[in-house]
C-alpha cells in the first residue's frame, strides 16, 4: 500500500456519491506512485481512480485546462470527470481530490523497440496538442536554482563520492542552463515525469499516458531525456543507442527535432537525472528520518550521471535518414 491517505469505506463512498458513476464495490490503494494518495475504484458502472492530491500540481490551476486540452485532441489521457454539478475537483479529507476513468493495461519492464517508437510518437502529440496553453503554463520549477538550492540542502548528508558528482553535475549544468542556445531550444508544455510506471501498454500496444503532475512550461527536448534515461537505459546507466533511435524517431514522425535540439539531448540527459537524483536524495534523506515515506532508488540517476560525465554523445540528423547513429 503507498497511499498516504487512508480512506474508510464511508469516505469513499461519500466522495462517490457526487458523481453518476454508480455505487461503491470496491477500492484499494494502488501500489505505484509516490506523491499523491490513488486509490483504484470500482462501481457497478465501471472502473476508476480517485486521487488524493498532496501537493499542488506545478500547473497549478492550469493542469485541469491542460488535461481538457489533452483530452479533446483525442489522446489517450485519464482527464478528470465533472461531477454533478459540473465540478472536477472535489474535496476529500480535507484535500482537493480527482476522479478520473482507470485507463486499461499495465506498465512494462522492457519495452521493445516498437513500443518506444509508439511512445516517441505519443510524447510529440501532446507537445503539440498542448501548444495553445503553454503561455498560460507555469515555468518548470527545477531550474538552475533549484539545483544548485537543492543540492546545497543535501550538504553533510550523502556520501562523498556522490557529493562530488553531484557538485560537478550541477555546476555544468548551470553553465548549459545559461547559454543563450540552450535558452532559445523549442519549448512548451512538457509532462515533466515520463518514467515507466506512468505509461500503460496492453497486448503490445500503448493505451495510455498518466500522471501530468510534473507538467509545466519548459524545454520539450527535456520530455524525451526523461524517457530516455529510464526507458533506454541499462542497470549501469548505459544508454541503449538502439532503443533511443526508436523514441527519436517515432517523436520525429510527428514533431520534427531540430539540429540544435539533438545537440543538447545529452546534456539535457544529465539535467533530467539531476533533477531527479536530487529530488529522490531528497525523499531518501526526509524518509529515513521518518520512516514513512515511500522513495525510489536514487542510485539509479546516480549511475545515469556518473556515465554522463564521463562524455555526452552527440546525435546527428541524418541518423533519421540512415539506420545508425552519427557520433
Amino acid at each position: 500500500m503507498n497511499a498516504r491517505t487512508l480512506l474508510s469505506q464511508h469516505v469513499a463512498e461519500e466522495a462517490l456519491s457526487f458523481f453518476d458513476v454508480g455505487r461503491l464495490l470496491r477500492y484499494s490503494p494502488t501500489t505505484g506512485g509516490i506523491e499523491n494518495s490513488n486509490y483504484f475504484v470500482s462501481t457497478t458502472q465501471g472502473e476508476f481512480v480517485l486521487t488524493l492530491l498532496e501537493r499542488e500540481p506545478y500547473a497549478g490551476p492550469e493542469f485541469l485546462n491542460l488535461m481538457l486540452a489533452l483530452d479533446a485532441a483525442g489522446l489517450p489521457v485519464s482527464t478528470p470527470l465533472p461531477d454533478r454539478q459540473g465540478r472536477l475537483e472535489l474535496v476529500v479529507q480535507g484535500k482537493s481530490a480527482l476522479l478520473q476513468p482507470r485507463l486499461p493495461g499495465g506498465h512494462v519492464r522492457v519495452p521493445t523497440a516498437l513500443q518506444l517508437t509508439a511512445l516517441g510518437r505519443l510524447v510529440a502529440r501532446i507537445h503539440i496538442a498542448a501548444k495553445t496553453i503553454s503561455t498560460r503554463m507555469p515555468a518548470y520549477p527545477r531550474d538552475a536554482g533549484w539545483l544548485q538550492s537543492t543540492a546545497a540542502s543535501l550538504s553533510g548528508q550523502i556520501r562523498y563520492n556522490a557529493a562530488a558528482a553531484l557538485e560537478s553535475s550541477v555546476a555544468t549544468l548551470s553553465s548549459i542552463l545559461a547559454r543563450t542556445d540552450a535558452q532559445q531550444l523549442p519549448s512548451g508544455v512538457i509532462h515533466g515525469d515520463i518514467f515507466r510506471d506512468n505509461v500503460l501498454f496492453r497486448d503490445g500496444q500503448l493505451t495510455g499516458i498518466i500522471d501530468f503532475h510534473h507538467a509545466a512550461r519548459g524545454t520539450l527536448i527535456y520530455d524525451l531525456a526523461v524517457v530516455a534515461n529510464d526507458w533506454c537505459c541499462d542497470g549501469s546507466g548505459q544508454l541503449s543507442l538502439e532503443k533511443t533511435i526508436a523514441l527519436l524517431k517515432g517523436y520525429h514522425d510527428e514533431r520534427p527535432l531540430t539540429r540544435q535540439e539533438l545537440w543538447f539531448f545529452s546534456p539535457f540527459r544529465l539535467y533530467a537525472a539531476t533533477s531527479f537524483w536530487l529530488s529522490r536524495l531528497t525523499t531518501f534523506v526526509h524518509a529515513a528520518r521518518s520512516q514513512a515515506t515511500r522513495t525510489k532508488n536514487p542510485r539509479e540517476m546516480e549511475r545515469i550521471v556518473a556515465s554522463l560525465l564521463r562524455g555526452f554523445e552527440y546525435l546527428d540528423e541524418r541518423l533519421f535518414d540512415a539506420r545508425r547513429p552519427i557520433l
